[in-house]
């Protein structure tokens, strides 16, 4: 069992091609927009699922506790074969991991996702079944094409970056979107599409930055960075470039603007299907489902998270006409 974090894991992120192009090549599969589609009944039964859950209670609610974070838990344990009982620990400890205060609380936690995850590898290896893990496993096993290491930390980085990442999302726009506009939404669900690529480009999900050495001399607006110096590129600042988006303060859901939400060139992310088809099947299901959803406070009385790597609040009370 891995038992300490690795300053560089070998993960998508942290790999440079060949190494990269390898291991992309094999988990894009998992993510072209056919074998997306062939989830969305999974993920439209889990959101119809948790929404279920709701209504039934009633408002006012968590959107956090009862729908941002387990839905896109359950949606990527279903991608990957990962049982109910492991999924629960496994969100419990990946939130422990994207802490950055207590590093070695931080450290523990992802001895025991490691071990979750060596365990879950082994139960493929010897019960093979219809998903994303025993697809990597026969890879690896038949073609040697990932070693035991990357296979385990590409099961890692798909749990994590399946989780966290889409949470924040949900939970981030629905508190940009102002009554109006999600009446709107609600009215026009054609507005959908260009709403969501909007609300990617004026949300932050991510609060710090990965560190990238240049590779050679460049120039960036106008400063001179020598190849070899670190860098830590801030992309949210580009996605509210003034120069390239007009008014990027204000949330436009009838414009489709460039934006870097999930990333660039050969490191843009993998998932970028499977990401959309989870934010649209959340809120065609929530808006669909619980009219005059809406939070119940304000921005400024939210309690925000802290010591974590991405931003939002601890909370989100929400209600809806019943």
């Amino acid at each position: 069992m891995l038992t300490q974090l690795s300053r560089l894991p070998p993960v998508l992120m942290n790999l440079d091609p060949p190494d990269h192009t390898r291991i992309r090549k094999l988990v894009a599969r998992a993510f072209s927009s056919g074998a997306v589609e062939s989830l969305r009944p999974v993920a439209t039964h889990i959101a119809a699922d948790l929404v279920d859950d709701l209504v039934k209670a009633g408002p006012p609610a968590d959107f956090l506790h009862d729908f941002a974070r387990p839905f896109p838990a359950r949606v990527i344990c279903a991608l990957l074969g990962v049982s109910d009982v492991d999924r629960h620990r496994l969100r419990s400890l990946m939130d422990i991991t994207l802490s950055t205060s207590d590093r070695t609380q931080a450290g523990a936690a992802f001895g025991e996702i490691m071990g979750l995850i060596t365990d879950l590898v082994a139960t493929k290896r010897e019960c093979p079944a219809d998903d994303l893990v025993s697809s990597l496993i026969a890879v690896r096993d038949a073609g040697d094409q990932l070693s035991e290491l990357e296979l385990l930390y590409t099961v890692l980085n798909l749990c994590t970056g399946g989780y966290e990442p889409v949470a924040g999302a949900l939970s981030n726009s629905l508190l940009a979107l102002s009554p109006d506009q999600l009446d709107r939404l609600t009215d026009n669900p054609s507005l959908l599409p260009s709403a969501l690529e909007e609300l990617l480009r004026y949300v932050p999900v991510f609060c710090s930055a990965k560190e990238r050495v240049a590779l050679e001399d460049v120039e960036l607006s106008g400063v001179h960075i020598p190849a070899g110096s670190t860098i830590i590129p801030v992309t949210p600042s580009a996605n509210h470039d003034a120069e390239v988006i007009p008014d990027p303060g204000h949330v436009d859901l009838t414009r489709t603007s460039p934006h870097l939400a999930f990333g660039h060139g050969v490191h843009r992310c993998v998932a970028i299907p499977l990401a959309m088809m989870e934010l649209e099947i959340a809120y065609t299901t929530l808006l669909t489902r619980l009219p005059g959803l809406r939070p119940t406070c304000s921005v400024a009385d939210l309690v925000w998270k802290t010591g974590l790597v991405t931003v939002g609040p601890a909370s989100l009370p929400i209600t809806w006409r019943t």
